[in-house]
């Protein structure tokens, strides 16, 4: 899992992909299957985060999702 949009590319530990998302308030919509590939529609799931983008809108930041498929993964 990749957290990009920075001149250098950040990886992060799955097991921090939970308090990352609750610390964006997006934990839930993961859980509710309301999270979804910005490419393809895909539902998010834990088992299926490709790439994680992040977004800082008004202060606060809040993630896109890319699904692990190859196709979502290597488009621009």
């Amino acid at each position: 899992i990749y957290i990009m949009k920075q001149k250098d590319i950040t990886a992060i530990m799955d097991d921090q992909v939970e308090s990352l998302l609750q610390y964006t308030g997006q934990y839930e919509k993961l859980i509710n299957g309301e999270l979804t590939c910005m490419h393809c529609g895909r539902i998010i799931t834990s088992e299926n985060i490709g790439i994680i983008i992040p977004h800082k809108i008004n202060g606060q930041y809040i993630l896109s999702f890319i699904c692990d498929d190859t196709n979502c993964c290597t488009k621009d």
